[in-house]
């Protein structure tokens, strides 16, 4: 319970004091400046809990283990996972919200390349995260997390 409150504020005081100082220096309407930061708080605590799920571990991690990097954790054939289908579909869902806030809240990421960019690089960073914990590093869930991200907008257009 004390991990996760530390790091829930790790991650909220940096964006708070940031978002202090980009209010000093922009004029804009109070009500908007609410609004928006509720839904930049929203996207945090997404990210964070999309960290928790998918197990990315810590840089105390990679100490624990005999070897760094397993080949054997390693899948890089496309639709060979062990987990089925509803893998797949976990994978997609986990990311439709990221699809969903990063255009909302930010009007220059409006752009399906863009968000594309975003999912795939989010997706990645998971992956290659996953290798140094002992968490499978599989390119299905590369795929489908990059998809989950632009489903919204392949489904409903910008």
């Amino acid at each position: 319970m004390l991990s996760t409150i530390y790091a829930l504020l790790c991650i909220i005081v940096p964006c708070s004091l940031y978002q202090l100082i980009i209010c000093k220096r922009q004029n804009k309407k109070q009500e908007n400046k609410a609004i928006h930061f509720v839904w930049v708080y929203i996207f945090l605590l997404y990210i964070y809990l999309t960290f928790s799920v998918a197990g990315i571990g810590s840089i105390w991690d990679i100490g624990h283990y005999d070897t760094i990097i397993r080949l054997e954790e390693i899948n890089l054939l496309p639709f060979q996972s062990e987990g089925g289908i509803m893998t797949y579909v976990l994978n997609i869902i986990m990311f439709l919200p990221l699809g969903f806030l990063i255009p909302l809240i930010w009007k220059r990421y409006r752009n399906p390349l863009k968000i594309f960019m975003i999912g795939f690089g989010f997706s990645l960073s998971i992956e290659l995260c996953q290798l140094f914990n002992r968490r499978n590093t599989d390119i299905d869930d590369l795929m489908m997390n990059t998809l989950g991200g632009q489903l919204l907008d392949i489904l409903f257009g910008n």
